[in-house]
């Protein structure tokens, strides 16, 4: 039997081992626990719109500044033109 990758995926994966008395087939699926991504789960991102920051969370993790908010924690408001930052 190959070793296969174990990542998380939404995809579920086949696997068949073929035994001299015996096969085995089963299907697998690794999915992260809510607000962790990543290859390992290991990456941790909860949205949130307050004093803390103001952003989303990508599909890999990357917090994603909600309008109007910019900056590493989504933290800087974005001055709208003709305004004074």
């Amino acid at each position: 039997m190959q070793n296969p990758q174990i990542l998380p995926s939404a995809t579920w994966q086949q696997v068949t081992h073929i035994g001299s008395v015996a096969n085995m087939s089963f299907s697998y699926r690794i999915v992260c626990n809510k607000d962790y991504y990543g290859n390992q789960c290991n990456t941790k991102c909860i949205p949130r719109d307050d004093n803390a920051g103001h952003f989303t969370c990508g599909a890999n993790g990357t917090r994603v500044c909600n309008a109007g908010w910019r900056g590493s924690n989504c933290l800087i408001a974005v001055c709208r033109q003709g305004c004074d930052s």
